[in-house]
């Protein structure tokens, strides 16, 4: 199961609630993850003590960070342990560079089989 809230600072505490109970209902094998913006990723982080199995950092649309994300193969190592074993990514937008992670694709539109096809490029050496 996934979670996505971009959770302001304010709602942090509301946030780290829903997952703590969703986690306590949940099956005890079942995997929990939740999105996470690339700032919640370095440490101190608040994801710290979360009940998840991965956070996966959502590297587009990120605002004033962007400067890093412009063009690809730009690099990214998150400092918090929940966020290094995935990465989300755009379709539309420049691609860190990706070793060793589980690759979440996002595109901005409905998905056909030109955007398949396109994503198939991208991915494949």
């Amino acid at each position: 199961m996934q979670i996505d809230f971009d959770a302001t600072g304010s709602q942090r505490s509301f946030y780290r609630k829903v997952i703590e109970e969703t986690r306590r209902r949940m099956p005890e094998k079942m995997p929990l993850s939740i999105t996470a913006l690339a700032s919640w990723c370095s440490r101190p982080s608040w994801l710290e003590g979360l009940p998840v199995d991965e956070a996966v950092p959502m590297l587009f649309r990120m605002g004033g960070e962007s400067r890093f994300s412009k063009q690809p193969g730009w690099t990214y190592e998150p400092t918090a342990p929940q966020c290094s074993t995935s990465i989300g990514v755009s379709t539309d937008e420049a691609w860190p560079a990706i070793t060793n992670k589980r690759i979440y694709v996002f595109h901005p539109r409905a998905w056909s089989r030109v955007a398949l096809e396109n994503l198939e490029k991208l991915i494949t050496p």
